[in-house]
Formats: structure tokens, sequence, C-alpha cells
């Protein structure tokens, strides 16, 4: 099928919330899953950040603790600072799409806090954080399955975790969940793939369990359930060695700015935390294996309030993106009022000025006040008189809810008031023959 994007329309919303909920117009009902694909066995891999990382394609990225320390000793050109970014602490995760999951969770937390206090815990940490991963394996055991057998969503190149070598997965996480198999009559089914296609398995039931270094959030806690501690650690900030032996780099907040380039695996932990605590960097994302958006056919006309629900990874920001041309489709063509805006005659200055975006990051002008935000496109652009831009725009504010703010700076407003600034500001640029996409 050729992929069509015909936008003929008035006043458009398109939300990209996570949480939205909204009824698609029948127009739109092909934008569901077939359309943003889950990708499974698709490795966006420790070892591609670290290639990247050398070869300066980015100045450097988030890794769990363990693994940023085993890099260290595994690649010398490679260190993280000492200090983390933030502190975590690393659980499994079973589906709550299968009733049995409750006894898995129970069963595998008994087995840990015995393993705590008989001191196996600590041993199996030691070994495979104190030497390197290619010295050892983890350990062999006959499982019967006459339990029944578990399906294992695993993390395949996260050392010391989760891993794969010539005998097949290996790592700490593989040892626990070995143990727990064999400890309950339990047989084991793996299968290999990145983040995002391991959670959206686990969230289906497609599997049983997910394995690796998955970080607790409350998120994911409304569609799985999370075993108790199986590592204390946090995110490090892994850099080229001769920039953390010169001194360049201290502090993980440095890379706060846009002047740096983090890099960050779809759907893991690095991205979403790089994306929280670090949103003025820019961020690089591997998806080389994935077709984000594939056969996207749809009409939004006048009036739609279009949602796009999905997990992290999927192509909702991507989809975004590709309508203003702030990523250029491979293929396929997206009209606008009649217009084709993927063609190279097309002026997409202009185009841009009737379709404003809200970013993730919002992208507020900080040494702007409130309404000098929201004013700034309508003038300079749009070269509307400066006190008729005040009026319409002061409007907006309260709108928003924001009117009283109209004189202060950025820096003073919290998440959701720029988030409602950025939206004004976005909104402010519109006319009849406009959309806002958030």
């Amino acid at each position: 099928m050729p992929q069509l994007i015909q936008i003929k329309l008035l006043n458009i919303l398109i939300l990209t919330k996570r949480r939205s909920v909204s009824r698609l117009p029948q127009s739109l009902k092909n934008l569901r899953s077939d359309s943003f694909p889950t990708v499974s066995n698709y490795y966006d891999s420790t070892s591609d950040l670290t290639a990247a990382l050398i070869s300066k394609k980015i100045d450097g990225f988030l890794e769990d603790e363990p693994v940023a320390r085993m890099l260290n000793v595994e690649n010398n050109s490679i260190s993280c600072l000492n200090k983390p970014l933030i502190k975590d602490d690393y659980s499994f995760v079973f589906t709550k799409a299968d009733p049995s999951s409750e006894k898995y969770v129970s069963e595998f937390n008994k087995m840990l806090a015995e393993m705590k206090e008989n001191g196996e815990l600590e041993q199996l940490k030691l070994k495979w954080t104190e030497s390197s991963n290619s010295e050892i394996t983890s350990e062999k055991y006959d499982l019967t399955g006459g339990n029944g057998t578990i399906k294992v969503a695993m993390l395949p190149d996260i050392p010391p975790f989760s891993f794969l070598n010539d005998e097949g997965p290996v790592g700490y996480s593989v040892d626990l969940i070995n143990a727990f198999a064999y400890k309950y009559g339990y047989s084991l089914e793996y299968e290999y793939g990145n983040a995002v296609a391991c959670l959206a398995g686990i969230g289906t039931g497609k599997y049983d369990v997910m394995i690796g270094s998955i970080s607790v959030t409350e998120e994911r806690k409304e569609t799985m359930y999370f075993t108790d501690t199986i590592y204390n650690g946090g995110l490090m900030l892994v850099l080229r060695a001769d920039d953390i032996s010169s001194g360049t780099y201290t502090d993980p907040m440095q890379m706060n700015d846009p002047s740096y380039t983090l890099g960050a695996a779809t759907g893991s932990s690095g991205m979403l935390a790089a994306e929280k605590y670090l949103p003025n960097a820019e961020l690089l994302m591997f998806d080389d294996n994935v077709t984000p958006l594939k056969d996207v056919c749809a009409e939004i006309n006048k009036g739609d309030v279009i949602s796009i629900i999905g997990p992290y990874g999927t192509g909702k920001s991507t989809l975004l993106r590709c309508l203003n041309q702030l990523e250029s489709p491979t293929s396929g063509k997206v009209i606008f009022n009649g217009e084709n805006i993927t063609s190279s005659k097309c002026k997409m200055w202009k185009i841009r000025q009737k379709m404003g975006m809200v970013f993730q990051s919002f992208n507020l002008f900080n040494n702007l006040n409130v309404i000098g935000n929201i004013m700034a496109g309508p003038v300079d652009l749009l070269k509307m008189k400066k006190e008729d831009a005040f009026r319409e725009d002061m409007k907006l504010l309260k709108k928003v809810g924001l009117s009283e703010k109209a004189y202060i700076f950025p820096d003073e407003l919290s998440g959701g008031q720029k988030q409602r600034v950025a939206i004004a500001r976005a909104i402010a640029m519109n006319d009849k023959e406009s959309c806002t996409c958030v």
C-alpha cells in the first residue's frame, strides 16, 4: 500500500500523550499496531553505543552502574564518572496477563530472601562484577519442567546482567532465573529482544517474565508485577576515558547542554533518564534496524482531535516530526491542504507557519518571559503588530490558566506550566487553516 497522509485540516490538534484516550475517526483506524510495529529480536545494544562513543558520533551515554563498570574493565578507551546521575534499583517483571504470575512473584521473592540471608546473592554479585565476563559462565541446571514452562524475555547485550555467548544466555540475571526455575520445577523458554519489544510482550502476556536490569517505575507497575530488588545500582554517564582523565567532565549534569550529544537505546532507562534529567542535551536514538512507521495511510479533517497511543519507540513522535519535515520520510507523501509537503519544491518554512508543534522538552526561549515566548512567532514571522499580538496572546494565556504568569521567565515555571506555555505558543501561530501537534 502506498504511504500517504492526507491532511485537509482546519484547527487540528494531534496528541501523543501515552495516557490519552480518544476515539479515532474511521480514517485513522489503520494507525494502530500494524502501522507502529513492535520490533522483536532487535538489538539496540550497549556495543552499538560503545562503538558510537569511541568513534565520537556521541559524547556519552547513560548505562546501569554494573554494566558501565564492566565496560570500563573490558575496554580501556571508555570509562564512567564515579558520581551517578540517579540511584536506581533493578528487578524482574512478570506479566499481569497471566493469573499464575502472582504465584511466580511470591516464589521468586521467597528464594531471593533466602539467598540474601545465607549470603548466596552477594556471592553471585561478586562473581559477575569482580572479573571479566569472558572468564565466567552461568551455572547449568537440569530443568525438568514438571510444573510448567515459563517464557522468558531477555535483554541480550547488557553484561553482567544478561548476555549471550557460545553457551547461550549467561549473566547475573540468568543465574537468578535459572536457580528459580530449578527450585520450583519449571523449564525456561528464552526469547531475546530490545527493551521496547520485551516490555510490550510483558504487557500483552506474550512473555511471563522479563530479565536483565529493569528499573521500577510507577507507569510500568500498572501493567506488570515487579519482584523484590535484585540489585541496587544507578545510572552512570559513560564517556571516553581521555575526556575523564583530562578533567573535561566531572559531573553528569554537565551534559545538560545543547552542544552535547547523548546516545540512548530506544525504550531504555537511559533514554527515560536523559529525557527527564538532561533535557537540553541532543538525544541520538539507536533505531538503525527499526522501521518505526510503515504503510501509514490516513486522512485528517477539520475539527479532528487525534490521540496516537503506544509504548516508547513505536513511532508516535516520528510521525509528528514527519508531518512538519523535522524528519524526512524515506517514502510516501504528506499532503497538507492539497500540497505535497514532501516535495523538494515545497517551501517548508511557509508550511511550518501553519503547523505548530509542542516539543517533548518544550524548548521555550529562556531569555524571554512567558508572553515574550508566545509573541515571538506572530510578531517576527507573521508580522503582526506588537499590540495586536499582545492582546491575542494574553487571551491564549488566560485559556491555559497562566495569565498571571505573563511576565515571569521559564525557569520559574513548573514542568506542567512550561507545557501549557508551549501549547499556547504553538496555537498563537495558527489561523483557520492551521494545525497543532503536541
